[in-house]
This record gives C-alpha cells, structure tokens and sequence, in this order.
C-alpha cells in the first residue's frame, strides 16, 4: 500500500479534488442557465459563486501543501515545476480577487452571468493545464527511484 504522502496518494488526492470542483463549476455553469431563464435571483448565483471560488482557495492552498514536495523530488525538474506551479498559483489568486471584484459589482443579470462563465472558464482551462504538466502519472509514480546502468 502507498504511504499517504506518495506521489501516487498526493495526485489521486488534487485529482479527487479537481473532479469535485468540476462539479461545482458545472453547478454555476447550470445557475448562469437558470439566471438568464429567470429561475435564479442574482444573490443566489454570487452566494454559489463565492462558495466555489473559496473552495478552489482551499484546494490551492492543499496543492501548495501536498504537491509542491512530491514535485520538488520527482525529477532534475522539480525545482524549476515547483517555482512555476509557484508562479501560476499567485496569477489565479490575482485573478480570483479580480473576479471577485466582478461579481461583487455586478449589477445587471447578464454582466453577472458573463463574469461567471468566463471564471468558470479559466478554473477549468487552468485545471487541464495542470493535469498534463503537474500530475503526469509518468511525472508522479509510486516510487520515485530511478533505475539505471550500474557498472
């Protein structure tokens, strides 16, 4: 059995997370629907919308905990991922309080409802991004020993 922080355990972990934030996404993805079709108030989809965006802070804040040292050991290239991972963490910070801004001064259906697909977007564009350069199941293996010419 793996211990509970190998690089196997930590990428089914963020996996298992980006599977539940997919899941609210599609959930105010669906709420901009009910908006635009008048079966839900405006409060109500920036309540949701707050709600996912605290969640995708928590889940950034585990990967920063669970993943930056398993990618740190993973290869010659583990500094240099955990630095732009690094990088990338402090864009999508910037960019949530920027679409927090957004939703807060929305005032019109529409302009609310564009400022959420457009972030719903952008957490999912940044999730698959993540997915093929982060958690690479060639990247994040059981072990990490490497096998080679002994002579």
């Amino acid at each position: 059995m793996a211990h509970p922080d190998s690089p196997l355990r930590v990428r089914e972990r963020v996996l298992a997370q980006h599977d539940l934030l997919r899941l609210r996404l599609q959930g105010l993805a669906e709420g901009v629907d009910a908006l635009r079709a008048g079966r839900l108030e405006v409060d109500e989809l920036r309540i949701r919308c707050w709600e996912t965006l605290a969640l995708l802070r928590a889940h950034t804040k585990d990967e920063e905990q669970w993943l930056l040292p398993v990618l740190r050991e993973a290869d010659g290239f583990g500094p240099v991922r955990v630095d732009a991972l690094r990088d990338e963490h402090r864009t999508q910070a910037h960019e949530l309080a920027e679409a927090m801004d957004a939703l807060r001064d929305a005032r019109e259906p529409e302009s609310l409802a564009r400022a959420i697909e457009g972030l719903v977007k952008r957490i999912l564009d940044d999730m698959d991004e993540e997915e093929r350069t982060y958690l690479d199941p060639n990247l994040l293996k059981e072990s990490l020993v490497t096998t080679g010419f002994i002579g």
